[in-house]
């Protein structure tokens, strides 16, 4: 389990990786906190979690969370997740996915894109916001 260790403020409309740079716990040594990328070294199907704590999202805000393979967006299955502000409020968008990994070469990063009227920032768990990605080898 990973969490960041600064606060981010990306810029609008565009997706930005999340920095998660402070391990938990790493029993499989397959976080590197260098890259700020999960790493897997066992082939097989992953579980993935997320939850990442954005201040004050607007009505006509949107923070959307996504999953990359590669470099690239996975797509299927589809692993974005979005959340719509009602309040002038913090928020905490989260989501899980299974995705395959081939246990040599294949890394995941956690990307984050807002479209608000205002800047927006990913807060850290020193904010209580609860910014934590896990990643768990569940079958080949």
């Amino acid at each position: 389990m990973t969490n960041g260790g600064t606060d981010q403020t990306p810029s609008n409309l565009t997706f930005t990786k999340v920095i998660l740079d402070t391990e938990q716990w790493d029993t499989d040594s397959c976080y590197n906190t260098t890259d700020r990328r999960f790493t897997p070294n066992k082939a097989g199907y992953y579980l993935f979690t997320m939850s990442i704590g954005t201040n004050r999202n607007p009505v006509t805000g949107r923070a959307t969370i996504a999953i990359y393979k590669n470099r690239s967006e996975i797509t299927n299955p589809y692993c974005r997740f979005e959340q719509r502000g009602t309040t002038d409020a913090d928020a905490i968008i989260a989501g899980s996915n299974i995705v395959y990994a081939n246990g040599t070469t294949d890394y995941f990063e956690l990307y984050i894109s807002f479209n608000a009227s205002t800047s927006r920032s990913v807060l850290t768990n020193a904010n209580g916001a609860s910014t934590v990605w896990t990643g768990t080898w569940i079958r080949s």
